[in-house]
């Protein structure tokens, strides 16, 4: 009996055993021909060769369309700036010009204050020559007639020495500041204003 099981036993065995060998041959097989194709693509990879024309075209294109980005930017770059020096070239020349009429402002101004004060003082020089004459003639006495004109003329000439010298002096200090003021304001000889004080050497 126990002969007879052990027999059955080994027979089944063998069965499911022989039913099992194609099954894993097939999987051998399987998994065989899935390394081979991966095998196979890899050296395909490995082995493609690289179109160092087709790169080198590539690489050409983009290192012209770089280098086109490049000269725009920097052309705008250019824009900004010459539009940046011209308003500050603008707002330079408003500042210069208005600098400028303020030193002839005070120029002129100072220039009309002293000639109002040479004015004043040779009118009231003037004025006393003329009294001071008028009282002279009215001695009889030719001798101090003569004095008395005498006395008239020098104060008359020596009031218009003073007067004339405070002019010189006030003309001369109007105008030495009026050069300091214009080398302030940075105006350049070709500004248009190259007039010196000899020009007013007449009044």
């Amino acid at each position: 009996m126990l002969k007879r099981y052990l027999g059955a036993a080994v027979l089944a065995s063998m069965m499911a055993s022989t039913l099992a060998l194609p099954v894993l041959a097939e999987e051998t097989n399987s998994n065989a021909n899935s390394n081979a194709n991966t095998n196979t693509s890899t050296n395909n990879n490995v082995n493609s060769p690289v179109d160092w024309k087709q790169w080198k075209k590539e690489a050409k294109e983009d290192w012209k369309e770089e280098r086109e980005k490049l000269k725009e930017q920097w052309k705008e770059e250019r824009e900004k700036l010459k539009e940046q020096k011209k308003q500050e070239e603008a707002a330079k020349k408003v500042v210069i010009l208005a600098c400028m009429q303020t030193a002839v402002e005070t120029r002129d101004a100072a220039l009309l204050k002293a000639l109002e004060t040479r004015y004043n003082a040779h009118k009231l020089a003037l004025e006393t020559r003329k009294n001071a004459l008028k009282e002279a003639w009215k001695l009889e006495d030719l001798k101090a007639r003569r004095e008395a004109l005498k006395a008239a003329w020098s104060a008359y000439k020596t009031s218009l020495s003073a007067a004339n010298k405070t002019w010189r002096s006030a003309k001369h200090d109007a105008w030495k500041q009026y050069y300091t003021d214009r080398k302030a304001c940075k105006a350049s000889g070709s500004s248009g204003d190259l007039v010196v004080e000899g020009t007013d050497a007449t009044l």
